[in-house]
């Protein structure tokens, strides 16, 4: 045997024999050497005849003049050394959920069922007697080892087996082959009976292995449709759940992650037949456990029920939790409590009375999650509807950190400025849209001044660099903002704050207040004392970006009051553009002759050339698409535009209109700028030439 046994290589030794690593018939095994006259020839013979997934296969015996040397399937470790790995009981239960521990324990009972229908019993249950093989995707099979070998019986008394153990009280009968022992009558038990019955101090009290897998093969069969029904994407009913219920199904059964039925109930789902507190309160009524947690986020049911359910009927399954000793401050994986996972996901307006709620059950109102919100930066940041000012003055008179800032360091004015809902609050009783509008600009101020009254600090920034004046600018929903930045003015504010990208308020607002009339904004800031030439970090003032994001026909007006409050209408940005360039790539109405008319007026540079060598003309070629773009060109011809001005790569105008124009007066523009010498042979640096549609 010395060729397929190998002494260095050793992978455990008992009393009466070593096991280590060999080879036979091509293959690694598990080779135990076991002295002689400790062989059982019988119960060695009845083992080579054994053949079951959950049982350690037997591939060949021989022997030398000392010892007996059996081949037997190589494993990848014992349940001992698993148990004893996991000696936290929460790392176990993570690594190893409830639904594996019921595979695990339905693998061992029908590997043993086997093993006793063949004639044999055990005579040694142990966990250091389960061997455990993975496969690829890191799945667990369980096998029996170690019965038969040794003459001697070794039984381990806390682990015998019931069988043995009966057949060792009946002292007058010899102990023989024999199959299982007869249980009575299988009732319907939970998953921690069987449990409790298999591991009873007394032996002979425990269940035997043929009860243990067909109690286990019945709770499968039973329990996964429970399963399937509550984790379904809708509603059950409560006729349903009752069904269940009566056939004793485990309410706390675990799935893979940690899923409960309750748990998964409490997930996001289409409505269906919703009677959702009468069934919560009898899975209470069953024995459900409230503390149970996700593997990975350690949510609980009330984590999820914040997070998912977006009924009006949440206060009362909140109330019958918390009633039952539901745990109210348990916190998920990223500090969440349900108090900050309600202000991000509940939209309802009794969320004041669900929060008043938990406030009073002791609810942990400053619980900051990991990103370092609190409920009133949450609340600020998330929350629709018209009675937020209410909430922010429950939260404030129970008290809250009104200065409480996020790890990105906002606080919660600026969350405030930054909700685009708070400018647009659902308002469920007005449906005129002149009142609405009305009562949303009222609302918005009225939190603004309710933050101040108590505290907030107003210039407050974030790890950006922006403050509430900045955010208020970005956000395109306000339309109330000279009031709010006259709020703020007043109470310390600095009107020439530049963001992290340079811009000030007046360059953000031409930047995200597109849509909106911006003149009036313009002259309060101007009037405010505002930096009207200002440059961000691009180089760009307000005209440029004006002329680059406005669409509006009153753009001239804008332009000509920037222009008499000394903006330079020949400034550059960094890629030498100027505000011709920045309206004739971006401006898309008719009156594009009349504004391009009045900057030539206020003796802007006509053929100034950007970086990229393209100048007005070039630009109004490639983007500008309405039938008088000849009336431009002219405009611009007159006034000293290079016609043949050409980009980088060797574009000129007649290149750009015969590529994107597309209206039928283009052989009208053709022959103006022919008229005007136009080099028509132009080649751009592909040598390619402009093919003329005539």
């Amino acid at each position: 045997m010395s060729h397929i046994f190998d002494l260095n290589n050793k992978l455990g030794e008992g009393r009466y024999g070593i096991v280590c690593k060999g080879y036979w018939g091509g293959k690694t095994v598990a080779v135990k050497r076991i002295q002689l006259h400790q062989c059982c020839n019988q119960e060695e013979n009845a083992m080579k005849k054994l053949d079951h997934p959950n049982v350690v296969k037997f591939f060949h015996a021989e022997s030398d003049q000392h010892f007996r040397y059996y081949c037997l399937e190589l494993c990848d470790g014992s349940l001992d050394q698993m148990l004893s790995k996991d000696k936290d009981p929460e790392k176990f239960l993570k690594a190893h959920p409830m639904f594996l521990q019921l595979r695990n324990i339905y693998q061992l009972a029908t590997g043993l069922e086997y093993i006793h229908k063949q004639g044999l019993i055990h005579r040694d249950l142990k966990p250091e007697n389960v061997l455990i093989i993975k496969n690829r995707k890191n799945q667990e099979t369980m096998k029996w080892a170690d019965f038969g070998l040794s003459k001697q019986v070794n039984e381990t008394e806390k682990w015998l087996a019931p069988e043995i153990s009966k057949l060792l009280e009946d002292k007058g009968d010899k102990i023989t082959q024999r199959g299982t022992i007869k249980s009575d009558n299988v009732n319907r038990v939970r998953m921690n009976d069987i449990i409790k019955r298999m591991l009873k101090e007394k032996p002979e009290d425990r269940i035997n292995s043929s009860d243990v897998a067909e109690l286990i093969y019945e709770k499968l069969v039973t329990q996964k449709p429970f399963m399937d029904l509550c984790s379904s994407d809708t509603y059950p009913s409560l006729k349903d759940i009752k069904f269940f219920l009566e056939k004793r199904v485990d309410v706390n059964f675990v799935y893979p992650e940690g899923w409960t039925p309750l748990l998964y109930l409490a997930k996001a789902k289409k409505d269906g037949d919703n009677n959702l507190v009468e069934i919560v309160r009898h899975f209470i009524k069953n024995g459900v456990n409230l503390s149970h947690t996700l593997a990975d986020m350690r949510s609980n049911v009330l984590h999820l029920f914040c997070r998912y359910y977006k009924k009006d009927n949440l206060i009362d399954i909140i109330r019958l939790l918390i009633e039952h000793e539901m745990e109210i401050n348990c916190k998920e994986t990223f500090e969440d409590n349900a108090l900050t996972i309600l202000c991000i996901h509940y939209q309802k307006e009794n969320l004041v009375e669900i929060i008043t709620f938990l406030i009073q059950k002791g609810i942990d109102i400053n619980c900051k999650d990991s990103n370092g919100d609190n409920a009133l930066t949450l609340l600020c940041s998330n929350y629709q509807n018209e009675n937020l000012i209410d909430i922010i003055q429950l939260l404030i008179h129970h008290g809250i950190e009104i200065n409480s800032t996020t790890k990105g360091g906002s606080n919660a004015l600026i969350s405030l400025c930054q909700n685009k809902n708070v400018f647009n609050c659902k308002n469920h009783s007005e449906t005129n849209a002149v009142i609405a509008d009305r009562y949303k600009r009222e609302n918005s101020i009225a939190i603004i001044r309710l933050l101040i009254h108590h505290g907030i600090n107003v210039t407050c920034t974030d790890n950006f660099g922006d403050n509430a004046l900045i955010y208020l600018c970005d956000n395109d929903e306000a339309n109330n903002v000279i009031e709010i930045i006259e709020i703020l003015i007043q109470h310390g504010i600095d009107i020439n704050f530049n963001d992290s990208d340079g811009s000030n308020a007046l360059i953000l607002l031409c930047r995200w207040k597109a849509n909106q009339n911006l003149i009036e904004m313009f002259r309060y800031l101007i009037h405010h004392g505002i930096n009207v030439n200002w440059k961000d970090k691009n180089g760009c003032n307000a005209l440029h970006r004006l002329c680059r994001s406005y669409q509006k026909e009153n753009i001239i007006e804008i332009i000509r009051y920037l222009i008499q409050r000394g903006i330079d209408v020949n400034a550059k940005c960094n890629d030498g553009s100027n505000a011709l360039h920045c309206l004739s790539g971006n401006y898309r109405n008719e009156n594009l002759t009349e504004i391009i008319l009045f900057l030539i007026e206020s003796v802007i540079e006509v053929d100034c050339k950007d970086n990229n060598e393209k100048n007005a003309l070039t630009l109004l070629c490639r983007y500008y698409q309405n039938e008088n773009l000849i009336d431009i060109i002219q405009l611009l011809i007159q006034h000293g535009i290079d016609v043949n001005c050409k980009n980088l790569i060797g574009w000129n105008a007649l290149h750009y209109l015969s590529r994107y124009y597309p209206n039928e007066n283009l052989i009208e523009i053709f022959r103006l700028l022919i008229e005007h010498r136009i080099e028509i042979n132009c080649e751009t640096n592909e040598n390619a030439l402009i093919i003329l549609l005539f």
